[in-house]
């Protein structure tokens, strides 16, 4: 995890805060904080950014490092912390930070910002994240591999309250696509009161058909 944190004249609207470090300024609205749960002193140094983050009203997400998904903390410590997240690896909270930095920094189709990241994610709750990838543009396959994945988190995706979900995919969507979203969001919301954001992003750097579908849920 990153100690020095300090300010830039850059324009970082979502900042990504780890052991490589990063600046924040008058424009960051999120920062995303990296901690490795298996460290002596996390507490401590997370303590010391997140004070430094609330001094600036940045809304702050902490992805924890631990080596399983029903790891938990004291939550008395939660430190003004906006929303919290498990990760299995350093590569797994990279994936999820990065996807993050995709969704602010580009403009999507249909977009997603600060203020959607925000509203799905506000009120010092737990926070899930899964995502699944088709090598021949199947939409409704990524959508099952995201699935899967979050079963082995030991959760069901339907039993959340609130949803961002983003789609990715290097052209514009097609109406096979459209129906496999749409049977996934009937899916999640045979319930009251449940929130869907979703967006749609062209990412020219995406290879051949490959299209890919990321879910945060949170209650």
């Amino acid at each position: 995890m990153e100690k020095n944190l300090s300010e830039a004249n850059t324009t970082n609207e979502l900042v990504v805060l780890n052991a490589n470090g990063t600046t924040f300024d008058s424009t960051t609205r999120i920062a995303v904080i990296i901690v490795d749960g298996n460290e002596n002193d996390w507490e401590v140094q997370l303590h010391s950014i997140v004070q430094k983050l609330k001094d600036h009203h940045i809304f702050v997400i902490a992805v924890f490092i631990a080596n399983r998904y029903n790891w938990t903390f004291d939550k008395s410590i939660m430190f003004n912390i906006d929303s919290w997240i498990v990760a299995q690896s350093k590569e797994e909270a990279t994936e999820l930070a990065e996807f993050l930095k995709r969704i602010v920094n580009n403009h999507g189709l249909i977009n997603m910002d600060v203020n959607d990241i925000r509203t799905i994610l506000i009120g010092n709750k737990r926070a899930w994240f899964t995502t699944g990838a088709d090598d021949n543009g199947s939409l409704a396959n990524a959508i099952g591999l995201a699935i899967e994945r979050i079963d082995n988190q030991g959760v069901d995706i339907k039993s959340f309250q609130k949803y961002m979900i983003i789609i990715e995919d290097n052209s514009n969507p097609g109406e096979n696509q459209m129906s496999a979203l749409n049977d996934f969001i009937n899916k999640l919301t045979d319930k009251n009161n449940t929130e869907i954001k979703w967006g749609f992003y062209q990412i020219p750097t995406m290879p051949g058909n490959t299209i890919a579908l990321s879910v945060l849920a949170t209650d």
